[in-house]
């Protein structure tokens, strides 16, 4: 590609560059103009203007115009700015004043920042530019310009910058505002602080029932081997340039060694009644009848338990000899038969048919001269 080739190619962008010189060039003669003909503000904002998040920040220029300017319309224009070309970039209000008309007409644009901001001023009699932003945020942190245009022929164009500085807002210290009581035993030792915003180079004036005792740069005050003429209340003074924050009241109430509370019970009078002692004789009282009573119960259930273990056994003695006797009864009458096999079979058909057995069987047997009953136990 041959350097002309590239020149031609390069021409566009040569006429936007250069339309921009020349324009801020115009900019710069129109400004130097209007300064040299008493076009200016009397007051305007600090080029560095600082903000809390959340608060709400006023941006204001006072004009100082001639009596043509004033029958002329009148274009305010406010946005962002650019410090290199010296120029609002993008316009997030502009106002107009139309000299015939009692009102401004006001425009905005549809960005976050434009949404929140707000006409305040006056064109048209006390010729003051006034915009409010509300609920700063951090993202608004930046360069702001505001454009003044008079419509003369050429027109008059006067302009100004700062920089808004967005930091997070200082939390308000928490100041104790009771009434606080300090019991000290007298001997002790005891610190009282002074309840207030002390700043570095404040004096600090402590006064013990409104009466001025000390001076100096500390929010404490210390009090050695307290005795009784140091109890009362005590209070303190912050003074600085600022101004004077007097402190909550805080009481010191001095304990006497005799009068120090103890954990020894007092003794009681004639008049009075220990109620503890008291409780503690009912519920021995009761203690001393449950104990017999509980003692009765378990010997009375202790005799039951005895009782029905010896008539178990009784009763398993009486079956066990009852079936001995019968077994041996039978055995004696089998070997008598031995040899009459009719007789054989009678006894056993009385063993095996209990209605025979029954009737046929004596009811009682006798051993050792003790005399035992039959039961329902057959064989």
């Amino acid at each position: 590609m041959s350097l002309m080739s590239l020149l031609l190619n390069c021409k566009p962008v040569m006429n936007i560059a250069f339309n921009l010189q020349t324009t801020f060039l115009l900019i710069m003669l129109f400004s130097a103009f209007v300064k040299a003909h008493g076009l200016a503000f009397d007051s305007e904002p600090n080029i560095t203007t600082i903000a809390a998040t959340g608060s709400n920040q006023t941006f204001t220029w006072k004009l100082s115009l001639r009596e043509k300017d004033k029958s002329k319309q009148l274009q305010v224009q406010f946005g962002p700015w650019d410090r290199k070309y010296k120029i609002v970039k993008s316009f997030f209000m502009t106002v107009k004043q139309e000299p015939s008309e009692e009102n401004e007409t006001v425009a905005r644009a549809n960005q976050s920042t434009a949404r929140r901001l707000h006409w305040k001023g006056d064109l048209s009699r006390d010729y003051y530019i006034a915009f409010k932003l509300v609920n700063i945020q951090r993202k608004d942190a930046g360069d702001y310009g505001m454009r003044l245009r008079v419509d003369h022929f050429p027109p008059t164009i006067l302009q100004n910058w700062f920089s808004l500085i967005v930091q997070d807002p200082t939390p308000t210290p928490y100041i104790d505002t009771r009434h606080i009581t300090l019991d000290v035993i007298e001997g002790d030792d005891v610190n009282i602080t002074c309840r207030t915003s002390v700043e570095a180079r404040s004096y600090v004036m402590w006064f013990k029932d409104k009466v001025p005792i000390y001076a100096e740069q500390s929010k404490f005050l210390s009090l050695t081997n307290v005795n009784r003429l140091q109890g009362g209340n005590y209070s303190c003074v912050s003074i600085n340039q600022a101004g004077n924050t007097t402190s909550p009241i805080t009481t010191i109430n001095v304990l006497y060694t005799s009068t120090v509370p103890s954990t020894v019970p007092r003794p009681v009078t004639n008049g009075e009644k220990d109620v503890s002692k008291q409780s503690k004789t009912k519920g021995f009282k009761v203690i001393n009848v449950l104990i017999p009573l509980l003692v009765i119960f378990l010997l009375f259930v202790l005799i039951i338990v005895v009782f029905i273990c010896l008539k178990k056994r009784k009763i398993k003695r009486e079956k066990l000899l009852d079936g001995t006797e019968k077994k041996n009864y039978y055995d004696n009458k089998m070997d008598k038969a031995r040899s009459n096999l009719k007789q054989t079979w009678k006894i056993l058909n009385e063993v095996i048919n209990r209605r025979v057995a029954k009737s046929l069987c004596p009811g009682s047997f006798t051993k050792n001269g003790m005399e035992i009953s039959n039961s329902k136990q057959s064989y």
